[in-house]
């Protein structure tokens, strides 16, 4: 029997199609501060709940996005163990969290479009402070999203019983 699948690509191919990509855009100068600020406007958290110690549900994924999205872009410049500091968290925490992001990324479609959509966020940050902006309306049009298929999920729950 064959194992569960697999994602495609390793943590650090998936770093090199994102250094490619910054390559074409020109946005290889974002820095920890930046990936930290723009990823806790988008999750709507603050910076120091994203940093933080804590570990529940709602701060967990999104400081592993931002790690992963730390580690993708800078990854060239800096060290796992410098991109786990700016985090209070250690260099084998910043390893797992840019695995299990890939992994998800890799297997959930609406989870890999909420990164790539924050990448592309990321790679306007540094040229338009405004951006956090944007960076709600498009978190406010994913919740919208997400509350009506929760609505049409329990509709469907209804009607089948």
């Amino acid at each position: 029997m064959p194992g569960p699948e697999q994602p495609e690509g390793t943590v650090d191919e998936v770093a090199g199609i994102w250094r490619q990509h910054d390559r074409l855009l020109g946005d290889a100068h974002l820095s920890i501060d930046a990936v930290i600020h723009v990823t806790a406007a988008f999750f709507h958290i603050t910076v120091a709940e994203l940093v933080s110690a804590r570990r529940f549900g709602h701060l967990v994924r999104p400081r592993q996005v931002a790690v992963y999205l730390a580690r993708a872009v800078l990854c060239e410049t800096k060290s796992t163990c410098q991109i786990g500091h700016h985090f209070h968290r250690d260099h084998a925490t910043v390893i797992r969290a840019c695995r299990q992001v890939a992994a998800r990324v890799a297997t959930d479609a609406f989870f890999a479009e909420l990164v790539s959509t924050l990448r592309v966020y990321l790679a306007r940050a540094e040229a338009q402070p405004e951006l956090s902006d944007a960076v709600e309306a498009e978190r406010q049009t994913i919740l919208g999203n997400i509350a009506t298929l929760r609505a049409r999920i329990a509709g469907i729950e209804e009607s089948g019983q």
